[in-house]
């Protein structure tokens, strides 16, 4: 990794997207990278996102999603953890604290589904071991 400092917060609108996290088992909320953010290592990040003034435990992908897609633009995917709830054109923020792993094209959406089942269980034992 760079030698960038975390926590970086990304505080903008949910964007829809092409329904492609809800797909492989894990549905993300889109927002597009800040100006003064473009610098972001691509790659995926433990992060803590707060919708309403609730904070919640997240995984957020920071990239141009080369697995499913030819973007030219980077954007911040994130899975909330343990929240089901409709945030289309709201403003949340979204802090990124941890950087996981670097964002890799893989060979098939099912080895991606995979990489982000275990993604998932890396952070909740991150935030679990925060806690303690």
């Amino acid at each position: 990794m760079s030698d960038q400092t975390l926590p970086k917060t990304i505080s903008a609108s949910v964007l829809h997207g092409r329904g492609l996290g809800h797909k492989l088992g894990a549905p993300t909320v889109n927002q597009p990278l800040p100006q003064g953010l473009n610098d972001l290592c691509y790659g995926v990040y433990f992060s803590r996102c707060t919708v309403d003034g609730r904070e919640y435990d997240a995984i957020t992908n920071v990239g141009v999603k080369p697995t499913v897609g030819d973007e030219n633009t980077a954007v911040a995917e994130t899975h909330i953890l343990d929240l089901n709830m409709e945030l289309y054109g709201r403003n949340i923020s979204t802090e990124l604290l941890f950087f996981h792993r670097a964002e890799k094209k893989f060979p098939t959406r099912e080895t991606l589904a995979e990489a982000i089942r275990e993604d998932i269980a890396a952070a909740r034992e991150y935030f679990k071991k925060k806690s303690e």
